[in-house]
């Protein structure tokens, strides 16, 4: 009975430590994707501007 107990505290202290890892690399790529998507509707905002 304490085998699967301890087994699902493992898993979920593994599961936390793999978040906090991923943390930096989460707030990167969501940092790029917003900058990406503010740069291209500044693109799309000034070739409506220029036709």
């Amino acid at each position: 009975m304490t085998a699967p107990s301890s087994g699902a505290i493992a898993g979920k202290s593994l599961v936390q430590m793999v978040n906090s890892d991923f943390a930096p690399v989460r707030n990167i790529s969501t940092a790029i994707l917003r900058d990406w998507g503010s740069q291209k509707a500044a693109s799309t905002a000034s070739s409506n501007l220029l036709t």
